[in-house]
């Protein structure tokens, strides 16, 4: 405090402020489902946080030049592979943060299936066999028929004959672009062929006739003689 020569007064106060340096804020997220397939759709949640204020901006990188700026996108990658996912999060005082994970994306595998005509075959009838697989994010590049008998075949849609009756397990394996397998198998019965009874009976009863004519024949010739 400070007087004049008129006596006046004067009081100086000192006022001390504390500066509080901006905390950057935590960039964090989760994703779902977390082994994608490459037909998954795949939902990204933020769970970033801001300590002494609010994150107000996103910046997705999904690692197949593909950015998002909403908070939870969701994202389909095109193909299986390695993705580096990359989450930018930007506070209200422009301070930045950044946080990445890895997202191995796997390959869909094909479904073997498979139909085959006629459904009872008789020995030494050509079979078809059918494919009716598929591969939902790719094609499928090989076939493998193993007929159950030793024998086996690559074409799509074989056609086979079972030399002997008996009960085989037919399999089909097949293999998309990607390498990914799968096998089906269905039991194929083979029967005998049917023998037309009314056909064997009229053979047998025509030879029987033959038989007679022949021994009458036979007889009258032996009294002419």
């Amino acid at each position: 405090q400070a007087t004049d020569n008129a006596g006046n007064t004067e009081t100086k106060h000192q006022v001390t402020f504390e500066i509080l340096k901006n905390k950057k804020p935590t960039a964090d997220f989760s994703y779902t489902p977390t082994s994608p397939t490459d037909l998954d759709t795949i939902t990204f949640a933020d769970q970033s946080d801001d300590e002494d204020g609010e994150v107000v901006a996103w910046a997705w990188d999904f690692g197949d030049n593909t950015t998002s700026t909403l908070q939870n996108p969701t994202h389909k990658y095109a193909d299986n592979g390695t993705y580096v996912v990359k989450l930018t999060v930007t506070d209200d005082k422009g301070a930045t943060a950044t946080k990445q994970q890895i997202i191995t994306v796997t390959n869909d595998p094909p479904t073997a299936l498979f139909k085959f005509d006629p459904t009872k075959p008789k020995i030494r009838e050509e079979v078809t066999f059918t494919s009716l697989s598929a591969d939902e994010d790719g094609t499928i590049v090989n076939f493998t028929w193993d007929f159950g008998d030793g024998n086996i075949s690559y074409e799509e849609n074989p056609v086979h004959i079972f030399e002997k009756k008996g009960t085989y397990n037919v399999t089909l394996t097949v293999i998309d672009n990607d390498g990914a397998t799968h096998q089906t198998m269905l039991q194929v019965k083979v029967t005998k062929e049917e023998v037309n009874t009314l056909l064997y009976v009229a053979i047998i009863v025509a030879l029987i006739i033959i038989a007679i004519i022949v021994v009458v024949v036979w007889k009258q010739r032996t009294k002419s003689s």
